[in-house]
């Protein structure tokens, strides 16, 4: 009797284990933002900074470690007329790289290592979705 326990229990476990990491992996392929990624550290210096034509908008390149490598993270710094930042937000993201090409077409479209982003339509770039098993269009 304490043997068919100890199966039941031990089965009950190894279970639980199974389905919990089930869980955390559709969660890590469905559910996964820029938003989320490291933001910089107060004193952080950029790595490289791109200012667009117009200086009203800054593209700021940081190297993070991560557990996978390193990776590259441009942030988009937007400024008003009086020098003062408005508006924060990660606009690239990579896996496996250390440092990018910025370049400015003008002053809402960027080149970020050939990937062309419309800044004035929200467009982002982030190698986990490229890499994600389940991918959301």
């Amino acid at each position: 009797m304490k043997e068919k326990v100890k199966y039941i229990v031990y089965y009950c476990v190894v279970f639980a284990v199974f389905m919990i990491n089930i869980v955390f992996f559709v969660k890590d392929q469905l559910f996964f933002s820029l938003n989320d990624l490291p933001k910089a550290q107060e004193g952080e210096a950029a790595v490289y900074s791109a200012f667009s034509p117009d200086l009203n908008k800054v593209a700021e390149c940081y190297t993070v470690n991560t557990p996978e490598g390193v990776a590259v993270r441009v942030e988009l710094v937007t400024y008003d007329e009086n020098v003062n930042i408005t508006d924060r937000e990660n606009i690239y993201w990579e896996v496996g790289k250390d440092k990018v090409i910025i370049g400015w077409i003008d002053s809402d479209i960027i080149t970020i290592d050939s990937r062309t982003l419309d800044l004035s339509k929200n467009e982002t770039y982030d190698s986990r979705r490229i890499s994600s098993l389940i991918q959301r269009w």
